[in-house]
């Protein structure tokens, strides 16, 4: 834990003009019971994302309810590369129509989501037909969109501005490496973000890593300028 305790003890140090914030999603709820259990378990202010169906979706999700965390549907998206796509997904060959009916059908089985993100989705958020059909959607059910930025080339966010549906976008992914120097050295690059800019998104997941790491440093921000804030915290509505 050397690591944690030497950015804490610098940041204990540094003086901000504004109190930074930062939202922690945890995203892929619902095909590990126990590790998405722990996850949801970690801080009142985490906001966890669920498969609307993967097989523990909907019993995590009235978990997360019960313990009051913030939900997200985690829809699937078409990804670039590769065919593998969920249950419940959406591709940009789907009808206007389709992706319509597969998100008014996610919030049915998850109907304590205020909000979405995508789940891979790197071919579908580029296209704009379907993040068209995404975002009037939203818009219905009054739910906002965070971008999980699986692409750099994503229309997300400025479809949503178009059609008026508050969003934001993911920072930093937290364990694309799923060992503790490499997640230590991704927190800090959230921490960096959000002092410089006022505030920062991050990504994880339910491994049991990210577990333990985010289990040790949340208690301590608490001696520091950080605030951990649910996502729709940093969203302009």
């Amino acid at each position: 834990m050397r690591i944690c305790l030497f950015f804490l003890c610098c940041l204990l140090y540094q003086q901000a003009a504004a109190q930074p914030r930062i939202a922690i999603i945890i995203d892929d709820i619902g095909y590990q019971q126990a590790t998405s259990k722990a996850a949801i378990e970690l801080d009142p202010n985490i906001t966890v994302a669920v498969i609307p169906q993967s097989p523990y979706g909907k019993q995590l999700a009235e978990y997360a309810h019960l313990l009051q965390r913030e939900t997200l549907i985690h829809l699937p998206m078409a990804a670039n590369g590769t065919d593998n796509l969920d249950p419940g997904g959406i591709t940009p060959e789907h009808s206007a129509q389709q992706i319509r009916a597969t998100v008014l059908d996610a919030f049915k089985r998850i109907p304590n989501a205020v909000g979405l993100n995508n789940h891979m989705g790197s071919r579908t958020t580029e296209d704009s037909h379907a993040m068209t059909a995404v975002m009037n959607t939203l818009a219905e059910q009054e739910a906002f969109f965070v971008d999980s930025r699986t692409s750099g080339a994503s229309v997300g966010e400025t479809v949503a501005r178009e059609t008026g549906v508050p969003s934001t976008r993911r920072h930093v992914f937290l364990d694309n490496q799923q060992d503790y120097r490499s997640i230590n050295h991704q927190f800090n690059q959230l921490l960096q973000h959000a002092r410089q800019h006022g505030s920062a998104v991050a990504i994880g997941h339910p491994y049991p890593e990210t577990i333990a790491y985010l289990k040790h440093v949340l208690p301590l921000l608490k001696e520091t300028e950080i605030e951990v804030v649910p996502v729709s915290r940093l969203i302009a509505f």
